[in-house]
């Protein structure tokens, strides 16, 4: 069960912020926001209002950043916003380095180990440079 509660810890509520922070940058910033807007709208039926390029590229980063940080700092490193102190760090944390936790520890290896694997499958990947290829070329028209 530990094995388990940490593995929903620190993927099915940090990771989300995290990956859900990177793949909004990496489409607003990276890929672009017009080369995005363009995939997104190749064989759609109902288009994203252009609007939501800018709301896309300011507005969805920045609240991510936003909570991202407060809610770090106030349920990993307990930082209390109403009194402005620093807290005990939590259980999840301290599992990991202060009162070491095998377990845990295990779990959160395996985490990182199939994060690596995914990476490693992707960038050996041989048609994303053909698809990068045609995505910009659709972006252009």
């Amino acid at each position: 069960l530990k094995a388990l509660d940490t593995i929903d810890f620190w993927v099915g509520t940090f990771l989300i912020f995290v990956f859900s922070t990177i793949q909004i940058l990496l489409f607003s910033w990276v890929f672009g926001i017009d080369k995005g807007f363009a995939e997104a709208h190749q064989g759609a039926k109902l288009k994203i209002p252009d609007f939501y390029k800018w709301v896309m590229r300011w507005v969805t980063p920045s609240l991510l950043i936003l909570i991202f940080g407060m809610w770090t700092s106030k349920n990993l490193f307990g930082f209390d916003f109403s009194t402005m102190l620093g807290g005990e760090p939590s259980g999840y944390v301290k599992d990991l380095w202060a009162e070491p936790n095998l377990v845990a520890q295990l779990s959160v290896i395996l985490v990182v180990v199939v994060i690596v694997f995914c990476l490693l499958v992707l960038k050996t990947s041989k048609r994303y440079p053909a698809y990068q290829r045609e995505i910009e070329r659709k972006a252009k028209k």
